[in-house]
């Protein structure tokens, strides 16, 4: 047989190897290429953390409860949780009742039709006010027994101070009606106790319950000036509860940071169990085979860059953040990018940080946008505050 017949039937076969062998080859490489990056995104996540935990920065449940416990005191926590459990069984003890103009600031020469309604409420009160004037002397926040546990987090106890709130409204609105300018005054310095003591930070939930009764205690202000109710004297008191707070930008740092921690707790980020819980809003767990270390390391570096944003409180910070929204939701739509989102070609099927990232990107907009309102809020009461001296 001649050795020229034996070469095509050579070359085929091992043609034919090559192609059988080549393509697991090339698949065996791309998966052994994936599983590094993975591996080196995984020692990159956990140095991150290691960082962030050096600074006392809240990176899970656990540290969390740390930042929580360290910024509060546990001094007033009893008398704290008395009060607003009384209040909130007072309060509870009129829901439903409807009372015309109850929600109006009425001067002392008109007619109030909710005048009997309110004083009986401000008299039931008077004992949670006077257990809450013993607590003007305090200067951090109150802690309360919280559990955090990521997404699934209750914070009724929290809630609870909605109605410390109600009931100063109501006082405040009593006071005014009565022509009594000492007495409103006093109840005003009790919303500031109120406020310090509901300063907890940690979340965008608890620094929009405080922006609320920082809230309140503004518009009472701006809607006592439309009559003449206060002295002079007065005028420069309520002056000097409206100046600017210095630490916006530290407040937003660390709302941003208790999210975060959260979000890594739903996601099992944080490899303790006392750290996560991998709940997912209906129970159910968010990625049952965990998350692609690439995942975790792009969600973490887009909430310290949302974090690391200045100028909270004004209309700059707003639009910074709304941008950063709208590039990490949908991509640079003006260069025809399609969002960022650093999916490995190895990560495991809905392994991917997408569900909790997108649902607090809208929040901290909503939140960036609170922290400008409340800002414009104060200069504008301050500016009619003013304005009233000027009459003087």
């Amino acid at each position: 047989m001649s050795t020229t017949k034996l070469v095509a039937p050579v070359r085929r076969e091992r043609a034919y190897r090559t192609f059988i062998v080549l393509p697991p080859l090339a698949v065996a490489a791309v998966i052994g290429l994936g599983v590094w990056r993975e591996h080196i995104a995984k020692g990159e996540f956990r140095s991150a953390i290691a960082t962030h935990g050096s600074r006392n920065e809240a990176v899970g449940n656990a540290s969390l409860t740390k930042f929580f416990d360290t910024e509060t005191t546990r001094e007033t926590s009893e008398q704290w949780q008395r009060i607003a459990a009384a209040a909130t069984a007072l309060t509870g003890k009129y829901d439903g009742t409807t009372v015309s103009d109850f929600d109006r600031l009425v001067p002392e020469n008109e007619a109030w039709a909710a005048e009997a309604f309110a004083n009986e409420l401000s008299d039931a009160a008077q004992p949670i006010l006077s257990e809450l004037r013993e607590l003007a002397e305090s200067e951090k926040p109150v802690w309360l027994p919280l559990m955090f546990v990521g997404n699934n987090t209750r914070l009724e106890e929290l809630q609870r101070s909605r109605e410390i709130g109600r009931l100063l409204a109501n006082e405040f609105r009593v006071a005014y009606h009565a022509g009594d300018s000492a007495r409103a005054m006093q109840t005003l310095s009790l919303m500031q106790v109120m406020t310090r003591m509901t300063d907890w930070q940690g979340t965008t939930v608890i620094a929009l319950l405080n922006l609320s009764f920082v809230g309140l205690h503004q518009s009472l202000i701006r809607e006592s000036l439309a009559h003449d109710f206060w002295s002079e004297d007065e005028l420069k008191q309520l002056r000097e509860t409206l100046k600017p707070d210095p630490n916006l930008d530290e407040r937003w740092k660390n709302m941003i940071a208790g999210d975060r921690a959260m979000a890594f707790a739903a996601l099992r980020a944080v490899e303790s169990t006392s750290e996560s819980t991998g709940s997912a809003f209906d129970g159910r767990p968010l990625a049952p085979f965990g998350i692609a270390p690439t995942q975790l390391n792009e969600t973490l570096s887009k909430m310290d860059e949302i974090g690391s944003v200045k100028g909270a409180g004004t209309e700059e910070h707003v639009a910074a953040i709304r941008q950063l929204y709208r590039v990490l939701r949908f991509g640079n739509l003006r260069s025809g990018n399609q969002r960022v989102n650093e999916v490995s070609f190895v990560a495991i099927p809905f392994a991917l940080s997408d569900p909790i990232r997108d649902y607090y990107l809208p929040a901290f907009e909503a939140a960036s946008n609170a922290f400008a309102m409340s800002e414009g809020s104060r200069r504008q009461t301050l500016n009619a505050v003013a304005n009233e001296q000027m009459q003087e």
